[in-house]
């Protein structure tokens, strides 16, 4: 496995985590309905009022979630970066990305993909389910490189929930930018 091959599959690797403890119901840290910019100032998102969010925990850059959902899985949307070579394109980036999130998932279904654009940056936006425990968790999920800065923008829930939820992620997804 090469270097930029490690880096993709611990980004992965460590969302998936970060899902998982959000699953858990863990909890900590602080609420802001506005807007959010990444630390470094790398990226800027909205998520929605009353959702908690985390800074750089489990290795990713920001974990927002619905404190107040009452779902077995809360909804959730995971920001992860890291930096890539300046040849690593997106479309291989992603594919690197599902295959790693494929080993450490069960029941991982793509549902689709998007080419789009995010900032001035091209991405791509991929909807797939897998199944943790008893629930069956959707996802929209939004991959952009921009110079050297690869980010990742999961946002997940039961897919049950899906329906209710999918403006609330739209929202979330088409709100993120790549600086």
């Amino acid at each position: 496995m090469n270097t930029r091959t490690t880096c993709v599959c611990r980004t992965a690797r460590t969302i998936a985590l970060a899902a998982a403890l959000l699953a858990a119901g863990l909890s900590c840290g602080k609420k802001d309905p506005g807007v959010f910019s990444g630390k470094d100032g790398s990226f800027a998102v909205k998520f929605p009022p009353g959702w908690e969010l985390r800074e750089h925990e489990s290795g990713v850059a920001v974990i927002a979630s619905d404190t107040a959902s009452q779902s077995l899985f809360r909804p959730n949307a995971i920001v992860a970066t890291e930096t890539v070579p300046e040849t690593q394109g997106l479309r291989a980036y992603l594919n690197v990305n599902m295959e790693s999130i494929k080993s450490v998932l069960t029941g991982f279904t793509v549902m689709g993909e998007t080419e789009t654009m995010s900032g001035g940056a091209h991405a791509i936006r991929s909807e797939y389910t897998y199944t943790l425990g008893p629930a069956k968790i959707h996802v929209t999920a939004l991959y952009v490189i921009k110079g050297r800065r690869a980010f990742v923008l999961n946002c997940s829930g039961m897919d049950d929930d899906y329906e209710v939820l999918k403006p609330v992620f739209e929202g979330i997804v088409s709100s993120f930018v790549p600086d």
